[in-house]
């Protein structure tokens, strides 16, 4: 009795964060999508190439690279959701294209639902937050606790795990999750930065400071966190670069 009740209370959780994340108002605008790159990447029957925001799902292999595992799964599910229907909602936020020059969007369904809600939902991709296009974040952020809490998708592989100091082979750059407590932090003109056990670091840029108004960076000194993000190698260390509260959390004190 108490499993199918908190069963229950978790389907109507999931069923709310749905519908926050359902289309309110008319979409921006309504095109067919002809093809998907990967699990975040779709073409428009108008030749715009879109990156879905607010999401991050397993790289294909590229120009020889290897896939991440649950790659093919991620863009075979986000084909099934979108192609062959006559349309998907596009709604656009502040910033419209990302440095590769490809336009940044939130997808709907004919029904209103949000296709990175249900990507996320399911265990295909993973919320991530870059300012300034954060509209949908809380809503994608709660769609996969309970995607982690049910171990669906990508989260059942261990490369999805967080990597602590002691797994540091510069193989594992790219984007990963890491889990660490933090050792020093340091202040240069440019960054603030959390530095965790094993050489891992994290990078909080002044410009991006304007974002963490509710946390003191400074006040995690010793506490155990859990950071999102692509890690890059840098001067003996692998380093992320965090540009908003939502992608670290504490985990312990």
């Amino acid at each position: 009795m108490i499993g199918a009740f908190l069963l229950g209370l978790l389907a109507v959780a999931a069923a709310a964060a749905a519908d926050d994340c359902r289309l309110q108002q008319a979409p921006d605008q309504t095109v067919a999508v002809i093809r998907v790159t990967d699990g975040d990447t779709v073409r428009l029957g108008d030749g715009r190439v879109v990156r879905l925001i607010g999401i991050n799902a397993p790289e294909l292999s590229h120009d020889g690279s290897t896939a991440q595992p649950h790659a093919e799964q991620a863009a075979a599910r986000l084909a099934e959701l979108l192609q062959g229907r006559g349309g998907v909602g596009v709604v656009w936020e502040g910033e419209h294209r990302d440095r590769y020059q490809r336009a940044l969007a939130h997808l709907y369904l004919p029904d209103g639902q949000n296709v990175q809600e249900l990507m996320v939902r399911e265990g295909q991709a993973i919320a991530i937050a870059v300012p300034p296009n954060i509209a949908q974040f809380a809503c994608y952020a709660r769609a996969e606790q309970q995607a982690r809490r049910h171990r669906l998708g990508l989260w059942r592989l261990a490369y999805y795990q967080p990597l602590s100091g002691a797994q540091r082979d510069p193989g594992v750059a790219g984007f990963r999750l890491i889990r660490g407590r933090v050792r020093s932090i340091g202040d240069s003109a440019k960054s603030v930065w959390l530095n965790l056990e094993g050489d891992l670091a994290l990078r909080v840029a002044r410009n991006d400071l304007q974002y963490f108004s509710s946390l003191d960076l400074h006040r995690l000194l010793g506490k155990e966190v859990e950071a999102k993000g692509w890690l890059r190698p840098y001067r003996g260390q692998l380093v992320m670069q965090l540009r908003h509260p939502g992608m670290l959390e504490v985990i312990a004190p």
